[in-house]
């Protein structure tokens, strides 16, 4: 599992697993307080609704937004997610 995770996966994940469009932003703040993520996203539905095994492959890509190089140095980070019409 730790394999296909580490194939589809980067270090912070965003799913939509809504039936309805999702949009909003993401920002981040190392531990030094400097924002290493500002993102705005708009994810579609997700094709398995209300599934719990959600996939972040094929068709479903739509609903997921993945950011790498977010995690640096050791310590506290801070994230905000904010969701726009929902």
């Amino acid at each position: 599992m730790d394999f296909i995770g580490d194939r589809l996966l980067e270090q912070v994940n965003v799913f939509n697993e809504t039936d309805r469009r999702v949009a909003g932003s993401i920002a981040v703040g190392d531990p030094a307080g400097e924002t290493v993520l500002d993102e705005t996203f708009d994810l579609a539905p997700s094709e398995s609704g209300n599934d719990n095994e959600g996939s972040a492959s094929g068709d479903d890509e739509q609903s997921v937004a993945v950011y790498d190089d977010v995690w640096g140095e050791a310590g506290s980070y801070e994230v905000t997610v904010e969701l726009t019409d929902t």
